[in-house]
């Protein structure tokens, strides 16, 4: 990618700007919420890279607090007790549907993976008919998603059984012993389950998820009020956040650091690989990286930040 000598030369201000606001000590501090903090999630390792030194190359000394969810880190926004949030776009969309004055700025990770995990007995989606799958609760993720797919596969909604099982734990639990035959599970605990339940097998892989049906992952969200003062903040923010994905991208050796800081002695490296594998694509999109050139070519909405 080349870029021309306008932009390198703005960018190499940039750059000095951040170094000099780290040795003045003038840090910005902000608050970035999440539903994801403690304990920390594979699906939201994007913050967790910027951390590792983009905040604060970029002027920025982030602080991270804990939510209830992605309404509540929404709510946090609002009502001034953070900076910036980190939702699903599910979320911002039903809260702008509402009224609510608050816009994404910069995408984490575009896509959010996971598998259709099932007991053996099952040799593909069309074979769930008449069977009962299970989801955290009717409506939520875990249903949306695999009804979404299976309904592109053609297999008949109306002949499964859904059952409410309240978290992704007790939905592993329930398939591992027979209870139900399938559920999308998130990629972090579908490694993990398959590693402790070896009767479980992968029905439908995490790429073949993404393409068929793209489920769009964490957003950094701000309120309109903090956008028309803090425009500065919210750069540094966006450059950051870009900055964190593409070395992810780039650089299996920085993921392995990440994992092994924020998550140590949990997954092994065949774990790795596999998270490594589903996620990598979902950071290519800030910055014109790969995704974000397919999904343009595929009529998509995602726009590069860069040229």
């Amino acid at each position: 990618m080349r870029y021309t000598a306008p932009f390198v030369a703005v960018a190499a201000v940039i750059c000095l700007l951040s170094d000099f606001a780290i040795a003045q000590g003038t840090l910005t501090k902000v608050t970035l919420v999440s539903s994801t903090v403690n304990p920390p999630s594979i699906s939201n390792i994007y913050y967790l890279a910027a951390m590792d030194g983009a905040f604060r190359k970029h002027g920025l000394d982030v602080q991270l607090q804990q939510s209830s969810g992605s309404p509540s880190s929404l709510a946090a926004i609002v009502s001034g007790r953070a900076e910036f949030a980190s939702i699903a776009v599910t979320t911002l969309a039903n809260a702008a549907a509402e009224g609510v004055k608050a816009k994404m700025v910069v995408t984490g990770n575009f896509d959010f993976p996971g598998m259709m995990l099932s007991t053996s007995r099952i040799r593909s989606v069309k074979d769930l008919e008449g069977k009962r799958m299970g989801a955290t609760a009717i409506g939520s993720m875990e249903y949306t998603i695999a009804r979404s797919y299976m309904k592109k596969q053609g297999v008949d909604l109306s002949k499964i059984e859904w059952v409410a099982t309240r978290q992704t734990s007790n939905t592993i639990q329930a398939m591992s012993v027979g209870q139900i035959e399938a559920a999308w599970v998130v990629m972090s605990s579908a490694v993990s389950a398959l590693k402790m339940h070896p009767q479980l097998k992968i029905l439908v892989d995490a790429e073949t998820l993404a393409r068929a049906n793209p489920n769009p992952g964490g957003a950094v969200v701000i309120t309109d009020r903090y956008a028309a003062q803090n425009g500065k903040t919210i750069e540094a923010m966006v450059a950051a956040v870009i900055e964190a994905n593409r070395a992810l991208y780039n650089e299996r050796a920085f993921f392995d650091r990440i994992v092994d800081k924020w998550f140590p002695g949990i997954y092994s490296a065949e774990q790795k690989d596999m998270l490594y594998k589903a996620y990598r694509p979902s950071w290519g999109v800030n910055g014109g990286l790969p995704l974000a050139e397919r999904i343009a070519k595929e009529g998509g909405a995602v726009v590069s930040e860069f040229p």
